[in-house]
């Protein structure tokens, strides 16, 4: 399934303090904080794209599929079963190779 990214969200500047930035995620029908951002440089005055923890795995795929693999995604970015599941399977090749007793 792919992400539907609403562009309407981006990141904007509060008018009080415009050194703070609000980023709220970017995926559409999500209105949770946008923790977790994809080309973002504020020094350079790139906003890039945010998105929950809910969302973040499935963006990052998408927007960088041409670049990386999916298997380059860092253990962080993956939902909780996702990582459980790949602890699960270096654990049970390291017993089979006998590192691991």
């Amino acid at each position: 399934m792919t992400l539907i990214i609403d562009q309407a969200k981006k990141p904007t500047r509060y008018k009080s303090n415009p050194a703070c930035v609000k980023h709220f995620c970017m995926a559409k029908g999500c209105s949770n904080w946008g923790a977790f951002g994809i080309g973002v440089s504020l020094k350079a005055g790139k906003p890039g794209q945010w998105f929950c923890s809910d969302h973040i795995a499935q963006a990052h795929k998408q927007l960088c599929a041409e670049t990386r693999k999916p298997s380059d995604i860092p253990d962080y970015l993956l939902p909780q079963p996702v990582r459980a599941r790949k602890a699960r399977r270096e654990r049970n090749l390291k017993k089979q190779q006998g590192v691991l007793l």
